[in-house]
């Protein structure tokens, strides 16, 4: 396994698959791991983004109907609000509505106890100055935000109805909606993580003490940013289905990661003894044979090719070398006939004088 070819997917799935990873993984740079984790943390962002915007978009619609059948009729002017009536009431289990436009929201606590008996876990409260959410909690009721009219414009009820239908019905509003739900989830679970690694720092640290690694700092960090992954998805599952994740949730998914940092430093001692020769598996041992017999295989063949080529080689050239010595036996015929041939022309040339000279001497 080369990790310098895996894509991002690829080493997610082999960061929850594949222990081999991890011995690769140390050798990268930390750069690689820690942008992993920021790819990681903002695609299950944008994930949450929307499950979060389509329940919004399911409830706001709900939340205007309440809104215009238990809201009385209003003004905002000046940054005051004058309202028709007063209302205290409880819209469910979990919400109550109060309208007080006659106090400011100074005088909130005697508005919450001149309610108490109408109150639930929690409860927007309307005053003439803001309008506030407050969480019952065990010890009181906690301000969670509010909102001050000053820098509203002059507006009424059914104009902030329908610029609130305006705005929900807007693909490009909801569009940019989900964007910022996104970067406040990234960092939200970024942090999260960042938080939570001080702890699996700690368990690293303990848990590399049984195999004994000489890794750096760094390599721990590396190690805990791949080893969050499984945990990571299941803690953004958990978030989508349920709304929320638990304490036993949450001390499960820590488990998860602790198993799968064990894991990480065993395969990467595992990697240690086997690039030192020590501690091979049957298996191992028995691919590492088949291994070397390939190779011997083939370096006798590469041979065997050389031999061959050589043998042409050579044939090529003894060929070549009886051609010439036969060429050469033939020059040599050829010239021995011509001697003889000019030896005989030679005896022709001196009986023709002889004879011309005799007759010459009868005469």
């Amino acid at each position: 396994m080369q990790s310098k070819k895996l894509d991002f997917w690829k080493r997610l799935y082999f960061s929850m698959t594949d222990f081999r990873i991890y011995p690769f993984i140390i050798k990268e740079k930390f750069s690689k791991a820690f942008f992993y984790f920021l790819k990681l943390m903002l695609i299950l962002g944008a994930i949450i983004s929307i499950f979060v915007t389509q329940k919004v978009l399911q409830i706001v619609p709900s939340i205007l109907n309440v809104y215009y059948d238990e809201m009385p009729e209003f003004t905002i002017t000046d940054g005051t609000m004058i309202a028709s009536d007063k209302v205290s009431k409880k819209i469910n289990k979990n919400f109550s509505l109060i309208v007080d436009a006659d106090n400011p929201f100074s005088t909130i606590n005697y508005t919450l106890k001149f309610n108490e008996d109408i109150l639930s876990e929690n409860n927007i409260i309307i005053n003439s100055d803001k309008a506030s959410l407050v969480r019952k909690t065990s010890d009181g009721f906690v301000s969670l935000s509010d909102i001050s009219y000053e820098n509203i414009p002059d507006t009424n009820k059914s104009q902030i109805g329908e610029n609130v239908k305006e705005v929900i019905n807007s693909y490009q509003n909801r569009i940019v909606f989900w964007v910022i739900t996104t970067f406040i989830l990234f960092i939200s679970l970024s942090a999260g993580s960042f938080f939570n690694m001080v702890f699996f720092l700690f368990s690293a640290l303990i848990i590399n003490t049984i195999f004994v690694n000489k890794i750096k700092f760094a390599d721990y960090i590396k190690v805990i940013l791949y080893s969050n992954s499984l945990a990571s998805i299941l803690q953004v599952i958990t978030m989508i289905y349920l709304g929320n994740v638990s304490e036993s949730i949450s001390f499960i998914l820590v488990m998860i990661t602790t198993v799968y940092l064990f894991y990480a430093f065993r395969a990467i001692k595992i990697d240690a003894l086997i690039s030192s020769g020590k501690g091979n598996t049957p298996e191992e041992r028995i691919q590492n044979a088949l291994d070397n017999a390939q190779k011997e295989l083939e370096r006798k063949i590469e041979a065997q090719m050389e031999e061959i080529e050589k043998k042409a080689k050579d044939d090529q050239i003894l060929e070549r070398a009886e051609l010439n010595k036969k060429l050469i036996e033939k020059k040599e015929a050829l010239d021995q006939a011509q001697k003889e041939y000019d030896e005989i022309l030679k005896k022709i040339n001196k009986k023709d004088i002889f004879e011309e000279n005799s007759n010459e001497d009868k005469k």
